[in-house]
């Protein structure tokens, strides 16, 4: 789950349109801090260095948060929710084939046709295809062998990879 949510992270925080968006912010924080470092205090030579790395590093701090907080507050509070949330601890079982991706749990059985999904994205240790947006389904490569793991990313490239 931790590297499925990273893996998301990396998909979508990173995503061209979403940085565009955070470069704006980073530079309107930018200007901010500069007036008010100008309203605040008097800019000398002696000031100067610290006040403009402080102001720098300020303005990256839009953007640096919601990585530094998935990065480091991400695995501890994974680990909570999949402790704490019964429906998390609830065995189920991926199933495949080229029409679509079924899940079984105990009580239920889902089937999702592999056209539905918007995109995918992998790294080392997961496969995470996006229903939508903002949710994903994690399949982990640690229970697949490399065969299952090429046929689940063949039904894939039907699928826009991220």
């Amino acid at each position: 789950m931790i590297q499925a949510l990273r893996l998301y992270a990396r998909t979508n925080l990173l995503a061209p349109g979403l940085l565009k968006r955070f470069a704006v912010l980073c530079i309107l924080t930018l200007f901010l801090l500069v007036a008010l470092s100008f309203w605040i205090t008097e800019w000398t030579i002696d000031t100067a260095p610290y006040l403009t790395s402080s102001i720098v590093g300020l303005s990256i701090l839009p953007l640096a948060f919601p990585l530094l907080v998935i990065w480091t507050l991400g695995s501890h509070n994974i680990r909570r929710i999949l402790k704490h949330v019964p429906a998390y601890q609830v065995p189920f079982e991926y199933t495949w084939s080229k029409e679509g991706l079924g899940i079984h749990l105990e009580d239920e059985d889902r089937f999702i046709p592999w056209k539905t999904f918007l995109k995918w994205a992998e790294n080392a240790k997961v496969i995470i295809v996006f229903e939508s947006a903002r949710k994903y389904r994690a399949i982990p490569k640690r229970v697949l062998t490399d065969q299952q793991c090429e046929e689940i990313k063949q039904y894939l490239t039907e699928v826009r990879k991220s």
